[in-house]
């Protein structure tokens, strides 16, 4: 597993574990253990070949994060660098919004994971990520 597969199952795992969280509903959430989503993640209708996609789909997306989050961090002028971490702040809450209700429900993870709806959620996301990065690129 490279660098950014493994960044991408840290990922899911951070946002799986919140302690004590509460949903919208005011229902306080169960975090997943370790082994329990790992468990969920290897078994059927899982395995192998589906975790492999789930893992290629936001690769890019975690990639795209990282370098975003490097080239803002070079940019020296405190009002740019401020403007490019809010709409990076703004991009990443706006995906991890999107990724923990999915991450909370176990009958639906599967389905939700493999949909298209995912896949064009992490292009979507992804791109993004790039642009903020190109904007700090061209900035720095």
């Amino acid at each position: 597993m490279g660098l950014y597969e493994k960044r991408v199952i840290r990922y899911i795992l951070a946002l799986s574990f919140v302690p004590g969280e509460d949903d919208e509903s005011g229902v306080n959430v169960n975090p997943y253990t370790k082994y329990k989503l790992y468990e969920l993640l290897v078994s059927p209708p899982f395995g192998a070949a589906s975790l492999k996609k789930v893992v290629a789909n936001m690769k890019n997306t975690i990639k795209n994060l990282y370098t975003a989050e490097a080239f803002i961090d070079k940019v020296k002028d405190d009002v740019e660098k401020n403007n490019l971490k809010e709409q990076f702040n703004c991009q990443k809450d706006l995906y991890d919004q999107e990724l923990k209700p999915i991450l909370k429900d176990p009958d639906k993870l599967f389905a939700k994971l493999t949909s298209d709806v995912f896949v064009r959620l992490n292009h979507s996301v992804a791109d993004e990520f790039e642009r903020i990065k190109r904007e700090a690129q061209a900035k720095s």
